[in-house]
């Protein structure tokens, strides 16, 4: 009996000793894939500290700004959006269009209070290649896969042409849920069985959890693809339907929680459809165009491609938005036609299509040109999800996720010695198929140089302003525009007067409040008077001075200086890159008064 408790004894503590040896070798990998993913990422865009952002210019303005609003508290989880340091005089209102990646601008504010704004948003464009594969490698070992294939491709799926994008479209670049949702999807959809007890059950109501806390496009792309996998447990086993839907709900409860408020701020103040002008034709501008996910829109180091992308380019085809990051790159190419190969030999076997294609169709046929999403969006005059070429990293995922799987396969039989030199060879091949123009582009243009000399200009600039300026004071900001979306004033960005914001602990701008609102359009009229005109008004609002960008004039606004000079209103000084920025400074009223409204 005592030697049966000691073998007994023996066998649970060999059971703890695997299961501790186990988790220390995954700990460890992830550890590794991390590392890797770091030292690729300040690789690829020269960076040897992270007080330098990726970029500063267009659409990462914006989402520098929401980081910036987030860290200062005036962007919260939940709640309406408004700030006193935008949109002066009045207070700033950022709550007319839905702040569809909430969650991750927070979370970056939140990373800015402890490491600083520009620090936190390298961190959290890092944080997308981490979040990416992870998914991807937990998602590959569900299927079977084995740890020395799933964590090359992990790698290569975290630096996919999708998350090039960046700091700009920071939420949309984090579409690394997918492998983990579209292995929630199977799931759901072939289990014989959905029990509480079931491990991939609980991992379905955290996919589900999470899904709706990411950028609007991935909420809906989850609510598809999960919705057609209930559907085919529907037909298919007739089962645990209620169950299965769970995971959906916990998506549309997040996700309305976080989009809750913009419902309620337009019921309470009244619709602004000028707030984003969005019309159906920019559904087709922005579609899907299925050749474009398979054609580089860069020169790549292999000369067959380099001819067919000049073919394609010199051919005149039509280029739709955001085109560049539809391509795939070459590997989920393979494994898309590994899919397709799969999919001709079932049918003609007489065999139902792969679940694989008909997600794939599935995407096709609502993102492309003239597709579903099309269609419902002429039908209902709504257009929020206008941008579906996006989802092109949904077929990235499935084809990249099915090349792994179908190499699993392919060489279950043979020793590690000779697989992982294979696959690891791949890897880097994929990568640098995918890492190299990104990498050459960021070194030929100098771009971290350009980056950390523009951050430091505009940094001088506010800490001049702010030791010469009472604090709170209001600064008119010219040439007036449109936020968002104003698009370019002659070589002035739409989002470039918020560079200053990024660095103001205590200045109030006045550009920055959603336009469609008299508490923001009353700046046009203003702008619009003679310059005599304009500095009373401005002075009896409050403001303290006009700030001025240059580039977002003609002539280089030296008609507008010498009016403002003829008037009693010099030039206090001119700062920045090429001098740009010209303050000129105001007397406000001692008792400011609120302009007059027009609706």
């Amino acid at each position: 009996m005592k030697h049966q408790v000691d073998q007994t004894s023996k066998f649970i503590d060999s059971k703890d000793h695997k299961r501790t040896y186990s988790f220390a070798k995954r700990g460890t990998l992830l550890l590794l894939l991390f590392i890797a993913i770091i030292a690729l990422w300040c690789t690829i865009y020269d960076r040897r500290n992270l007080s330098i952002p990726v970029s500063v210019d267009q659409d990462s303005g914006y989402v520098l700004a929401m980081i910036r609003l987030a860290q200062k508290g005036d962007l919260g989880l939940f709640g309406h959006i408004k700030t006193e340091s935008l949109g002066a005089p009045f207070t700033g209102n950022l709550n007319d269009f839905p702040q569809n990646e909430r969650a991750i601008m927070w979370a970056g504010g939140i990373l800015a209070r402890i490491i600083g704004l520009y620090q936190s948003a390298n961190i959290m464009v890092i944080g997308l290649h981490i979040f990416a594969s992870i998914s991807f490698y937990f998602a590959a070992r569900l299927w079977k896969v084995r740890g020395s294939i799933a964590w090359p491709l992990a790698l290569v799926y975290s630096m996919s042409h999708q998350t090039v994008r960046g700091l700009p479209h920071l939420g949309i670049g984090y579409f690394g849920l997918l492998p983990l949702q579209l292995y929630c999807c199977w799931y759901i959809a072939t289990a014989p069985k959905l029990t509480w007890k079931s491990h991939r059950f609980k991992l379905s109501l955290l996919v589900g959890l999470i899904s709706g806390a990411l950028s609007v496009y991935w909420i809906i792309c989850f609510l598809q693809m999960y919705g057609l996998s209930v559907l085919y447990r529907l037909f298919k086993r007739k089962d645990s339907i209620a169950r299965s839907s769970l995971p959906l709900l916990l998506t549309l409860a997040v996700a309305s929680s976080l989009l809750g408020s913009f419902v309620v701020y337009q019921i309470e103040n009244g619709r602004n459809p000028k707030a984003i002008i969005r019309s159906y034709r920019d559904t087709e501008i922005f579609s899907l165009k299925p050749l474009d996910l398979i054609i580089p829109k860069t020169h790549q180091a292999f000369g067959l491609f380099n001819k067919i992308y000049q073919r394609y380019k010199g051919g005149n085809a039509i280029i739709l938005g955001e085109s560049e990051t539809v391509y795939i790159g070459l590997l989920s190419e393979f494994g898309l036609a590994l899919i397709l190969i799969k999919t001709i030999q079932r049918q003609l076997s007489a065999k139902s299509i792969p679940l694989s294609m008909l997600g794939i169709l599935w995407v096709l046929t609502y993102a492309s040109f003239g597709g579903i999403n099309s269609l419902l969006s002429l039908v209902t005059n709504t257009y929020f999800i206008r941008s579906t070429n996006r989802y092109s990293a949904v077929i990235s995922t499935i084809s990249l996720l099915y090349f792994s799987v179908w190499f699993q396969n392919k060489t279950r039989r043979h020793r590690a010695i000779f697989t992982i030199p294979i696959i690891y060879g791949i890897a880097s091949l994929a990568l640098a198929e995918q890492c190299y123009p990104v990498y050459r582009a960021t070194r030929e243009g100098n771009l971290a140089q350009i980056m950390d000399s523009r951050v430091k200009a505009d940094r001088d600039l506010v800490t001049c302003l702010e030791q010469y300026l009472p604090s709170r004071s209001m600064l008119f900001m010219m040439p007036v525009m449109d936020f968002p979306e104003s698009g370019m004033v002659n070589k002035f960005g739409d989002y470039e007067h918020l560079r200053l914001f990024r660095h103001s602990t205590h200045l109030r701008y006045s550009f920055g409040s959603n336009k469609g609102r008299a508490e923001a359009d009353w700046q046009h009229s203003v702008a619009a008077l003679p310059a005599a005109k304009m500095t009373q008004v401005l002075e009896s609002c409050g403001f303290s001075g006009i700030l001025l960008n240059r580039r977002g004039y003609e002539d280089n606004a030296e008609k507008l200086l010498g009016e403002l000079e003829a008037a009693g209103y010099s030039i206090d000084f001119r700062q920045g890159e090429a001098e740009e920025w010209v303050f000129i400074r105001l007397s406000p009223a001692a008792n400011p008064q609120l302009p007059t409204l027009t609706p």
